[in-house]
């Protein structure tokens, strides 16, 4: 359902007529305020989409943080595809598959609670990563000594360096791509990109000195798990070569920020349509008493899932969750005409979007069943269509792209809601909106 049509239901739709008269006992500059284009309401995060249990965590720490739920619940889904990595892919149809990748972004102001929320939701990540560390640096020294005492015993023999298993990583920070692609090469089974601020990393995309323009392209090609290679102009390896490349990316970025540093070629791209972002009500609240709840849960099951991990499997969709993904992909017909682009193409990735949250979610419950049931199917499409709404109210409400349902839309001082093309073309002889 269109915006139009979904706000429409909302309040009554008045006539042309009601309009005049109102606007007619307003001042010029009330009539011009009036004009301006409406904010789309805000939906609040359906978060009994998620696992009981991790919905009650999710819950709990925005309560504790004084944030919206949003805040916890967004970067965790994308620590979850982390923590599955190259391990699993969603079989879609056969020769179709979606990898446990999402790209997700929170869209606050400074002081908005998101910094503590992402650490609420990747802190458990955080924390298996050191414990991984600790046992890596006792099994080096367990090898260092053990290599010592045999080049001791071996005298006349040329002393050799012993072989260190790789450091183990699920997590990154703001790096360079050729950075990620050498930690990569080590760690194939994949790791979540998280930082405070997304800003440096769609600055890189922008910047054409030394090369770094290729930045977008590559990553581009991430977000399905492709092949990357990257050139090295010095080293003594000169080429670096990852055959499936898995990375989850998740941060927080402001309002103001992100509409400056995306640009049309990054529209013209695709990126931001492979971000699913997020962008509640800034809303101050005060002091809570409220705990922050235990991760043990929570951490139980990323643990579990890094445990897990190995050569790929590919999880089926039952032939109920299969047809209802259909019906969702089904829907573009309709709803992907007369959109702005930028619009377009992050709903056009919504399907896919959906068949990886339903990966997410089937994984998260450790379920033991061979394939993805309609129920956990469903969840994933309201999520999706969720993400699809909070994209539009936050292209529109930032003015990165200008809504072609949200403009059609004209809200009076009383809240009642108008078609505004319809109203702006009364009296210029030209066809209402959608011939009404």
């Amino acid at each position: 359902m269109s915006l139009t049509d979904e706000l429409a239901a909302l309040d009554d739709v008045t006539s042309l007529d009601t309009i005049k008269e109102s606007e007619s006992r307003q001042s010029p500059s009330m009539q011009q305020v009036t004009r301006q284009r409406p904010k789309i309401p805000y939906q609040p995060f359906p978060v009994n989409c998620l696992p009981k249990l991790l919905m009650e965590y999710v819950i709990g720490a925005a309560k504790s943080i004084g944030c919206d739920v949003a805040f916890v619940a967004v970067p965790m889904l994308s620590a979850i595809a982390a923590a599955i990595g190259a391990s699993r892919i969603v079989e879609v149809k056969p020769g179709y598959t979606q990898p446990s990748i999402l790209w997700t972004g929170v869209v606050a102001n400074s002081g908005s609670g998101k910094s503590p929320a992402q650490q609420s939701a990747l802190g458990p990540l955080y924390r298996i990563e050191e414990a991984a560390h600790d046992r890596h640096a006792e099994e080096c020294e367990r090898i260092r000594c053990t290599h010592e005492e045999l080049n001791s015993s071996e005298k006349g023999k040329e002393k050799s360096e012993p072989d260190y298993p790789p450091l183990p990583r699920y997590c990154i920070g703001d790096t360079t791509l050729e950075a990620l692609a050498c930690v990569l090469k080590e760690n194939s089974q994949g790791m979540i990109l998280a930082v405070d601020e997304l800003s440096g990393w769609f600055g890189s995309m922008n910047q054409y000195k030394s090369g770094k323009g290729a930045d977008r392209s590559h990553w581009l090609s991430i977000y399905d798990g492709c092949r990357l290679v990257i050139d090295r102009k010095t080293g003594h390896v000169r080429l670096i070569i990852v055959p499936r490349a898995i990375v989850s990316v998740s941060g927080g970025i402001q309002p103001g920020v992100l509409r400056r540093l995306l640009s049309e070629d990054d529209f013209d791209s695709g990126l931001p349509a492979r971000f699913l972002f997020v962008m509640p009500p800034d809303e101050p609240v005060g002091w809570s008493d409220t705990p922050m709840p235990s991760a043990e849960h929570y951490e139980s099951v990323l643990q579990s899932l890094i445990d897990a991990r190995g050569e790929p499997l590919t999880i089926p969709l039952a032939d109920d969750a299969r047809q209802l993904l259909a019906d969702f992909k089904n829907e573009d017909v309709t709803r992907l005409q007369g959109i702005p682009a930028a619009l377009r193409a992050a709903w056009s990735k919504s399907s896919g979007r959906a068949a990886r949250l339903a990966l997410i979610l089937y994984s998260a419950e450790l379920s033991a069943e061979w394939s993805i049931p309609a129920e956990v199917m469903s969840r994933a499409i309201r999520l999706a269509r969720w993400f699809d709404r909070e994209t539009e109210r936050i292209y529109h409400t930032l003015g990165m792209s200008r809504s072609a349902d949200a403009e059609a839309i004209k809200q009076l001082p009383d809240g009642r809601l108008v078609r505004w093309m319809d109203y702006t073309r009364a009296g210029t002889g030209l066809p209402k909106r959608n011939g009404r």
